[in-house]
């Protein structure tokens, strides 16, 4: 009876041994638990701290975006650069974001990032270049956005070029001239302009007070080959509706590239183009124009975009707009679609 006794003692006393050790283990494993889900690199820890991350990953790709509109923005309408800290008052970022003294925060109170981590980056990513802009390889300064900037390339050994001012000479403020090899000039006249002997190269001509401007063959002849022009920048173009009721008052040879939509009222003779594309944008500002520029004797275009007359509604007069473009392979069926104002096709698609 005492073994039996004994023996029993003996296995209740293992078994509360065993309890206890079991007790023992559970609060540890429950303190390891706690630890990896309340500590300080826990899994909330880390489910808070991959919110925040993401929130400032979010908040970087707004601005970013934000900075890149405002940009854009300028670009179109010819403005300087803008600042950084414009983009923290613009209301799509402050519909999303505030401005708590030095820090962002959304919309609840929760500090994302620090108002100038933003504008840090943003200046790195979008270094100021002090309002200059590089085009066609060329970089423009601010205070030559308003001038017409062409490229010439000379690809004779020798080429002479004529400039001249197509205008009334007693009304005709005077265009100023950087013939881009040294010298620079006035014109008031077409035909008392200026003759230029350029040598083989490349140089950046840069014209003021554009009105009425033409460069070619002297005394408003053909140039015809040996040069290729970029039309870098448009600069402030404007011209006397009244007196050019039908005639074109910017002339340029032999344009191989145009970087930017032409100015509203200007009407443009491109002699000899040598393009082999339109810009489609190329007349995307001639709401209000009744004339369109022209590509006289062009050999390299060979299509025609179809939506490129889309954008002027008040075109009156195609005059020879395609004119001597001999290797046109199709016209498109709604060139003119939008065009319900025309009333003279002249020599539109004439063979010279």
């Amino acid at each position: 009876m005492w073994f039996k006794e004994n023996k029993l003692n003996k296995r209740k006393g293992i078994t509360l041994l065993v309890l206890v050790i079991t007790i023992v283990i559970m609060l540890l494993l429950a303190g390891v638990a706690i630890q990896m889900t309340m500590g300080e690199n826990g899994l909330i820890a880390k489910s808070n701290q991959a919110k925040k991350e993401q929130a400032k990953a979010e908040l970087l790709e707004d601005a970013k975006l934000g900075y890149l509109n405002l940009k854009t923005k300028a670009i179109e309408e010819k403005s300087p650069t803008p600042e950084y800290e414009l983009l923290l008052s613009t209301s799509e970022f402050l519909d999303k974001y505030n401005i708590v003294g030095d820090n962002i925060t959304d919309k609840k109170g929760n500090v994302i990032e620090a108002k100038q981590e933003i504008l840090n980056t943003l200046k790195m990513l979008y270094p100021k270049t002090d309002g200059k802009k590089t085009v066609g390889g060329v970089e423009i300064p601010e205070s030559d956005k308003d001038k017409m900037i062409l490229k010439l390339k000379v690809l004779d050994e020798t080429k002479e070029i004529y400039f001249g001012a197509f205008g009334i000479s007693e009304s005709l403020t005077p265009i100023k001239i950087d013939y881009g090899n040294g010298t620079k000039g006035e014109i008031v006249d077409l035909y008392d302009g200026e003759s230029i002997t350029y040598n083989k190269g490349e140089y950046i001509i840069k014209v003021e007070e554009t009105r009425y401007f033409a460069m070619g063959g002297q005394l408003h002849s053909f140039l015809g080959e040996g040069i290729e022009v970029e039309i870098l920048n448009w600069g402030k173009v404007t011209r006397n509706k009244e007196y050019f009721d039908k005639r074109w008052n910017i002339r340029i040879p032999n344009v191989s590239k145009i970087y930017e939509p032409e100015p509203e009222e200007i009407v443009v003779f491109y002699e000899n183009a040598k393009i082999t594309e339109i810009p489609q944008d190329l007349f995307k500002n001639k709401k209000g124009i009744k004339d369109i520029s022209m590509f006289i004797g062009s050999k390299t275009i060979k299509s025609i975009p179809e939506d490129l007359f889309k954008e002027c509604p008040d075109i009156e007069r195609f005059s020879e707009t395609f004119s001597g473009c001999e290797n046109l392979e199709s016209i498109p069926e709604n060139l003119f679609k939008y065009n319900t104002k025309v009333k003279e096709f002249y020599q539109t698609f004439s063979r010279m």
